[in-house]
């Protein structure tokens, strides 16, 4: 589910008229439990899940981040990002890299808890932005 809603919210920024667009998402868990001379004093359990969208006019580069991974929630947070862009100051530097891959890295658990997915409209890049995304995982500690 976390890919899936890196590659929709790759897919918005482009469709939204970004020249370039990557997107994580992250899925944390948090435990914390409190003891007092051999008493459990208080125990909290907390979770939670969050999309960050970098779009791209041309070398501007805007940035967003939310927590609604519904369709509109991830669109909105993409055309927010793309919207950055327009204001941001242009650097020679911005952009992705040339060469766009997958790598699965587990966390701790075995299970990948950060998904990226990249694209462009580019049409020197190797595959458009309307054909399916690459993306890649890697642990999060």
């Amino acid at each position: 589910m976390l890919e899936d809603a890196a590659r929709r919210a790759v897919e918005a920024a482009v469709s939204a008229g970004a020249s370039d667009a990557d997107a994580w998402a992250e899925e944390s868990t948090s435990r914390r439990v409190r003891v007092y001379a051999g008493e459990v004093e208080s125990l909290s359990d907390a979770g939670g899940r969050g999309i960050g969208v970098r779009a791209f006019a041309g070398t501007r580069a805007g940035y967003a981040y939310g927590t609604d991974l519904s369709d509109e929630g991830v669109a909105e947070i993409a055309r927010t990002a793309r919207e950055a862009a327009e204001l941001a100051d242009e650097d020679e530097h911005e952009g992705l890299p040339e060469e766009l891959g997958t790598a699965d890295v587990p966390n701790r658990s075995g299970k990948p808890s950060y998904s990226s997915s990249s694209a462009s409209s580019a049409a020197s890049r190797a595959a458009p932005a309307s054909s399916a995304t690459p993306a890649s995982e890697r642990s999060v500690p």
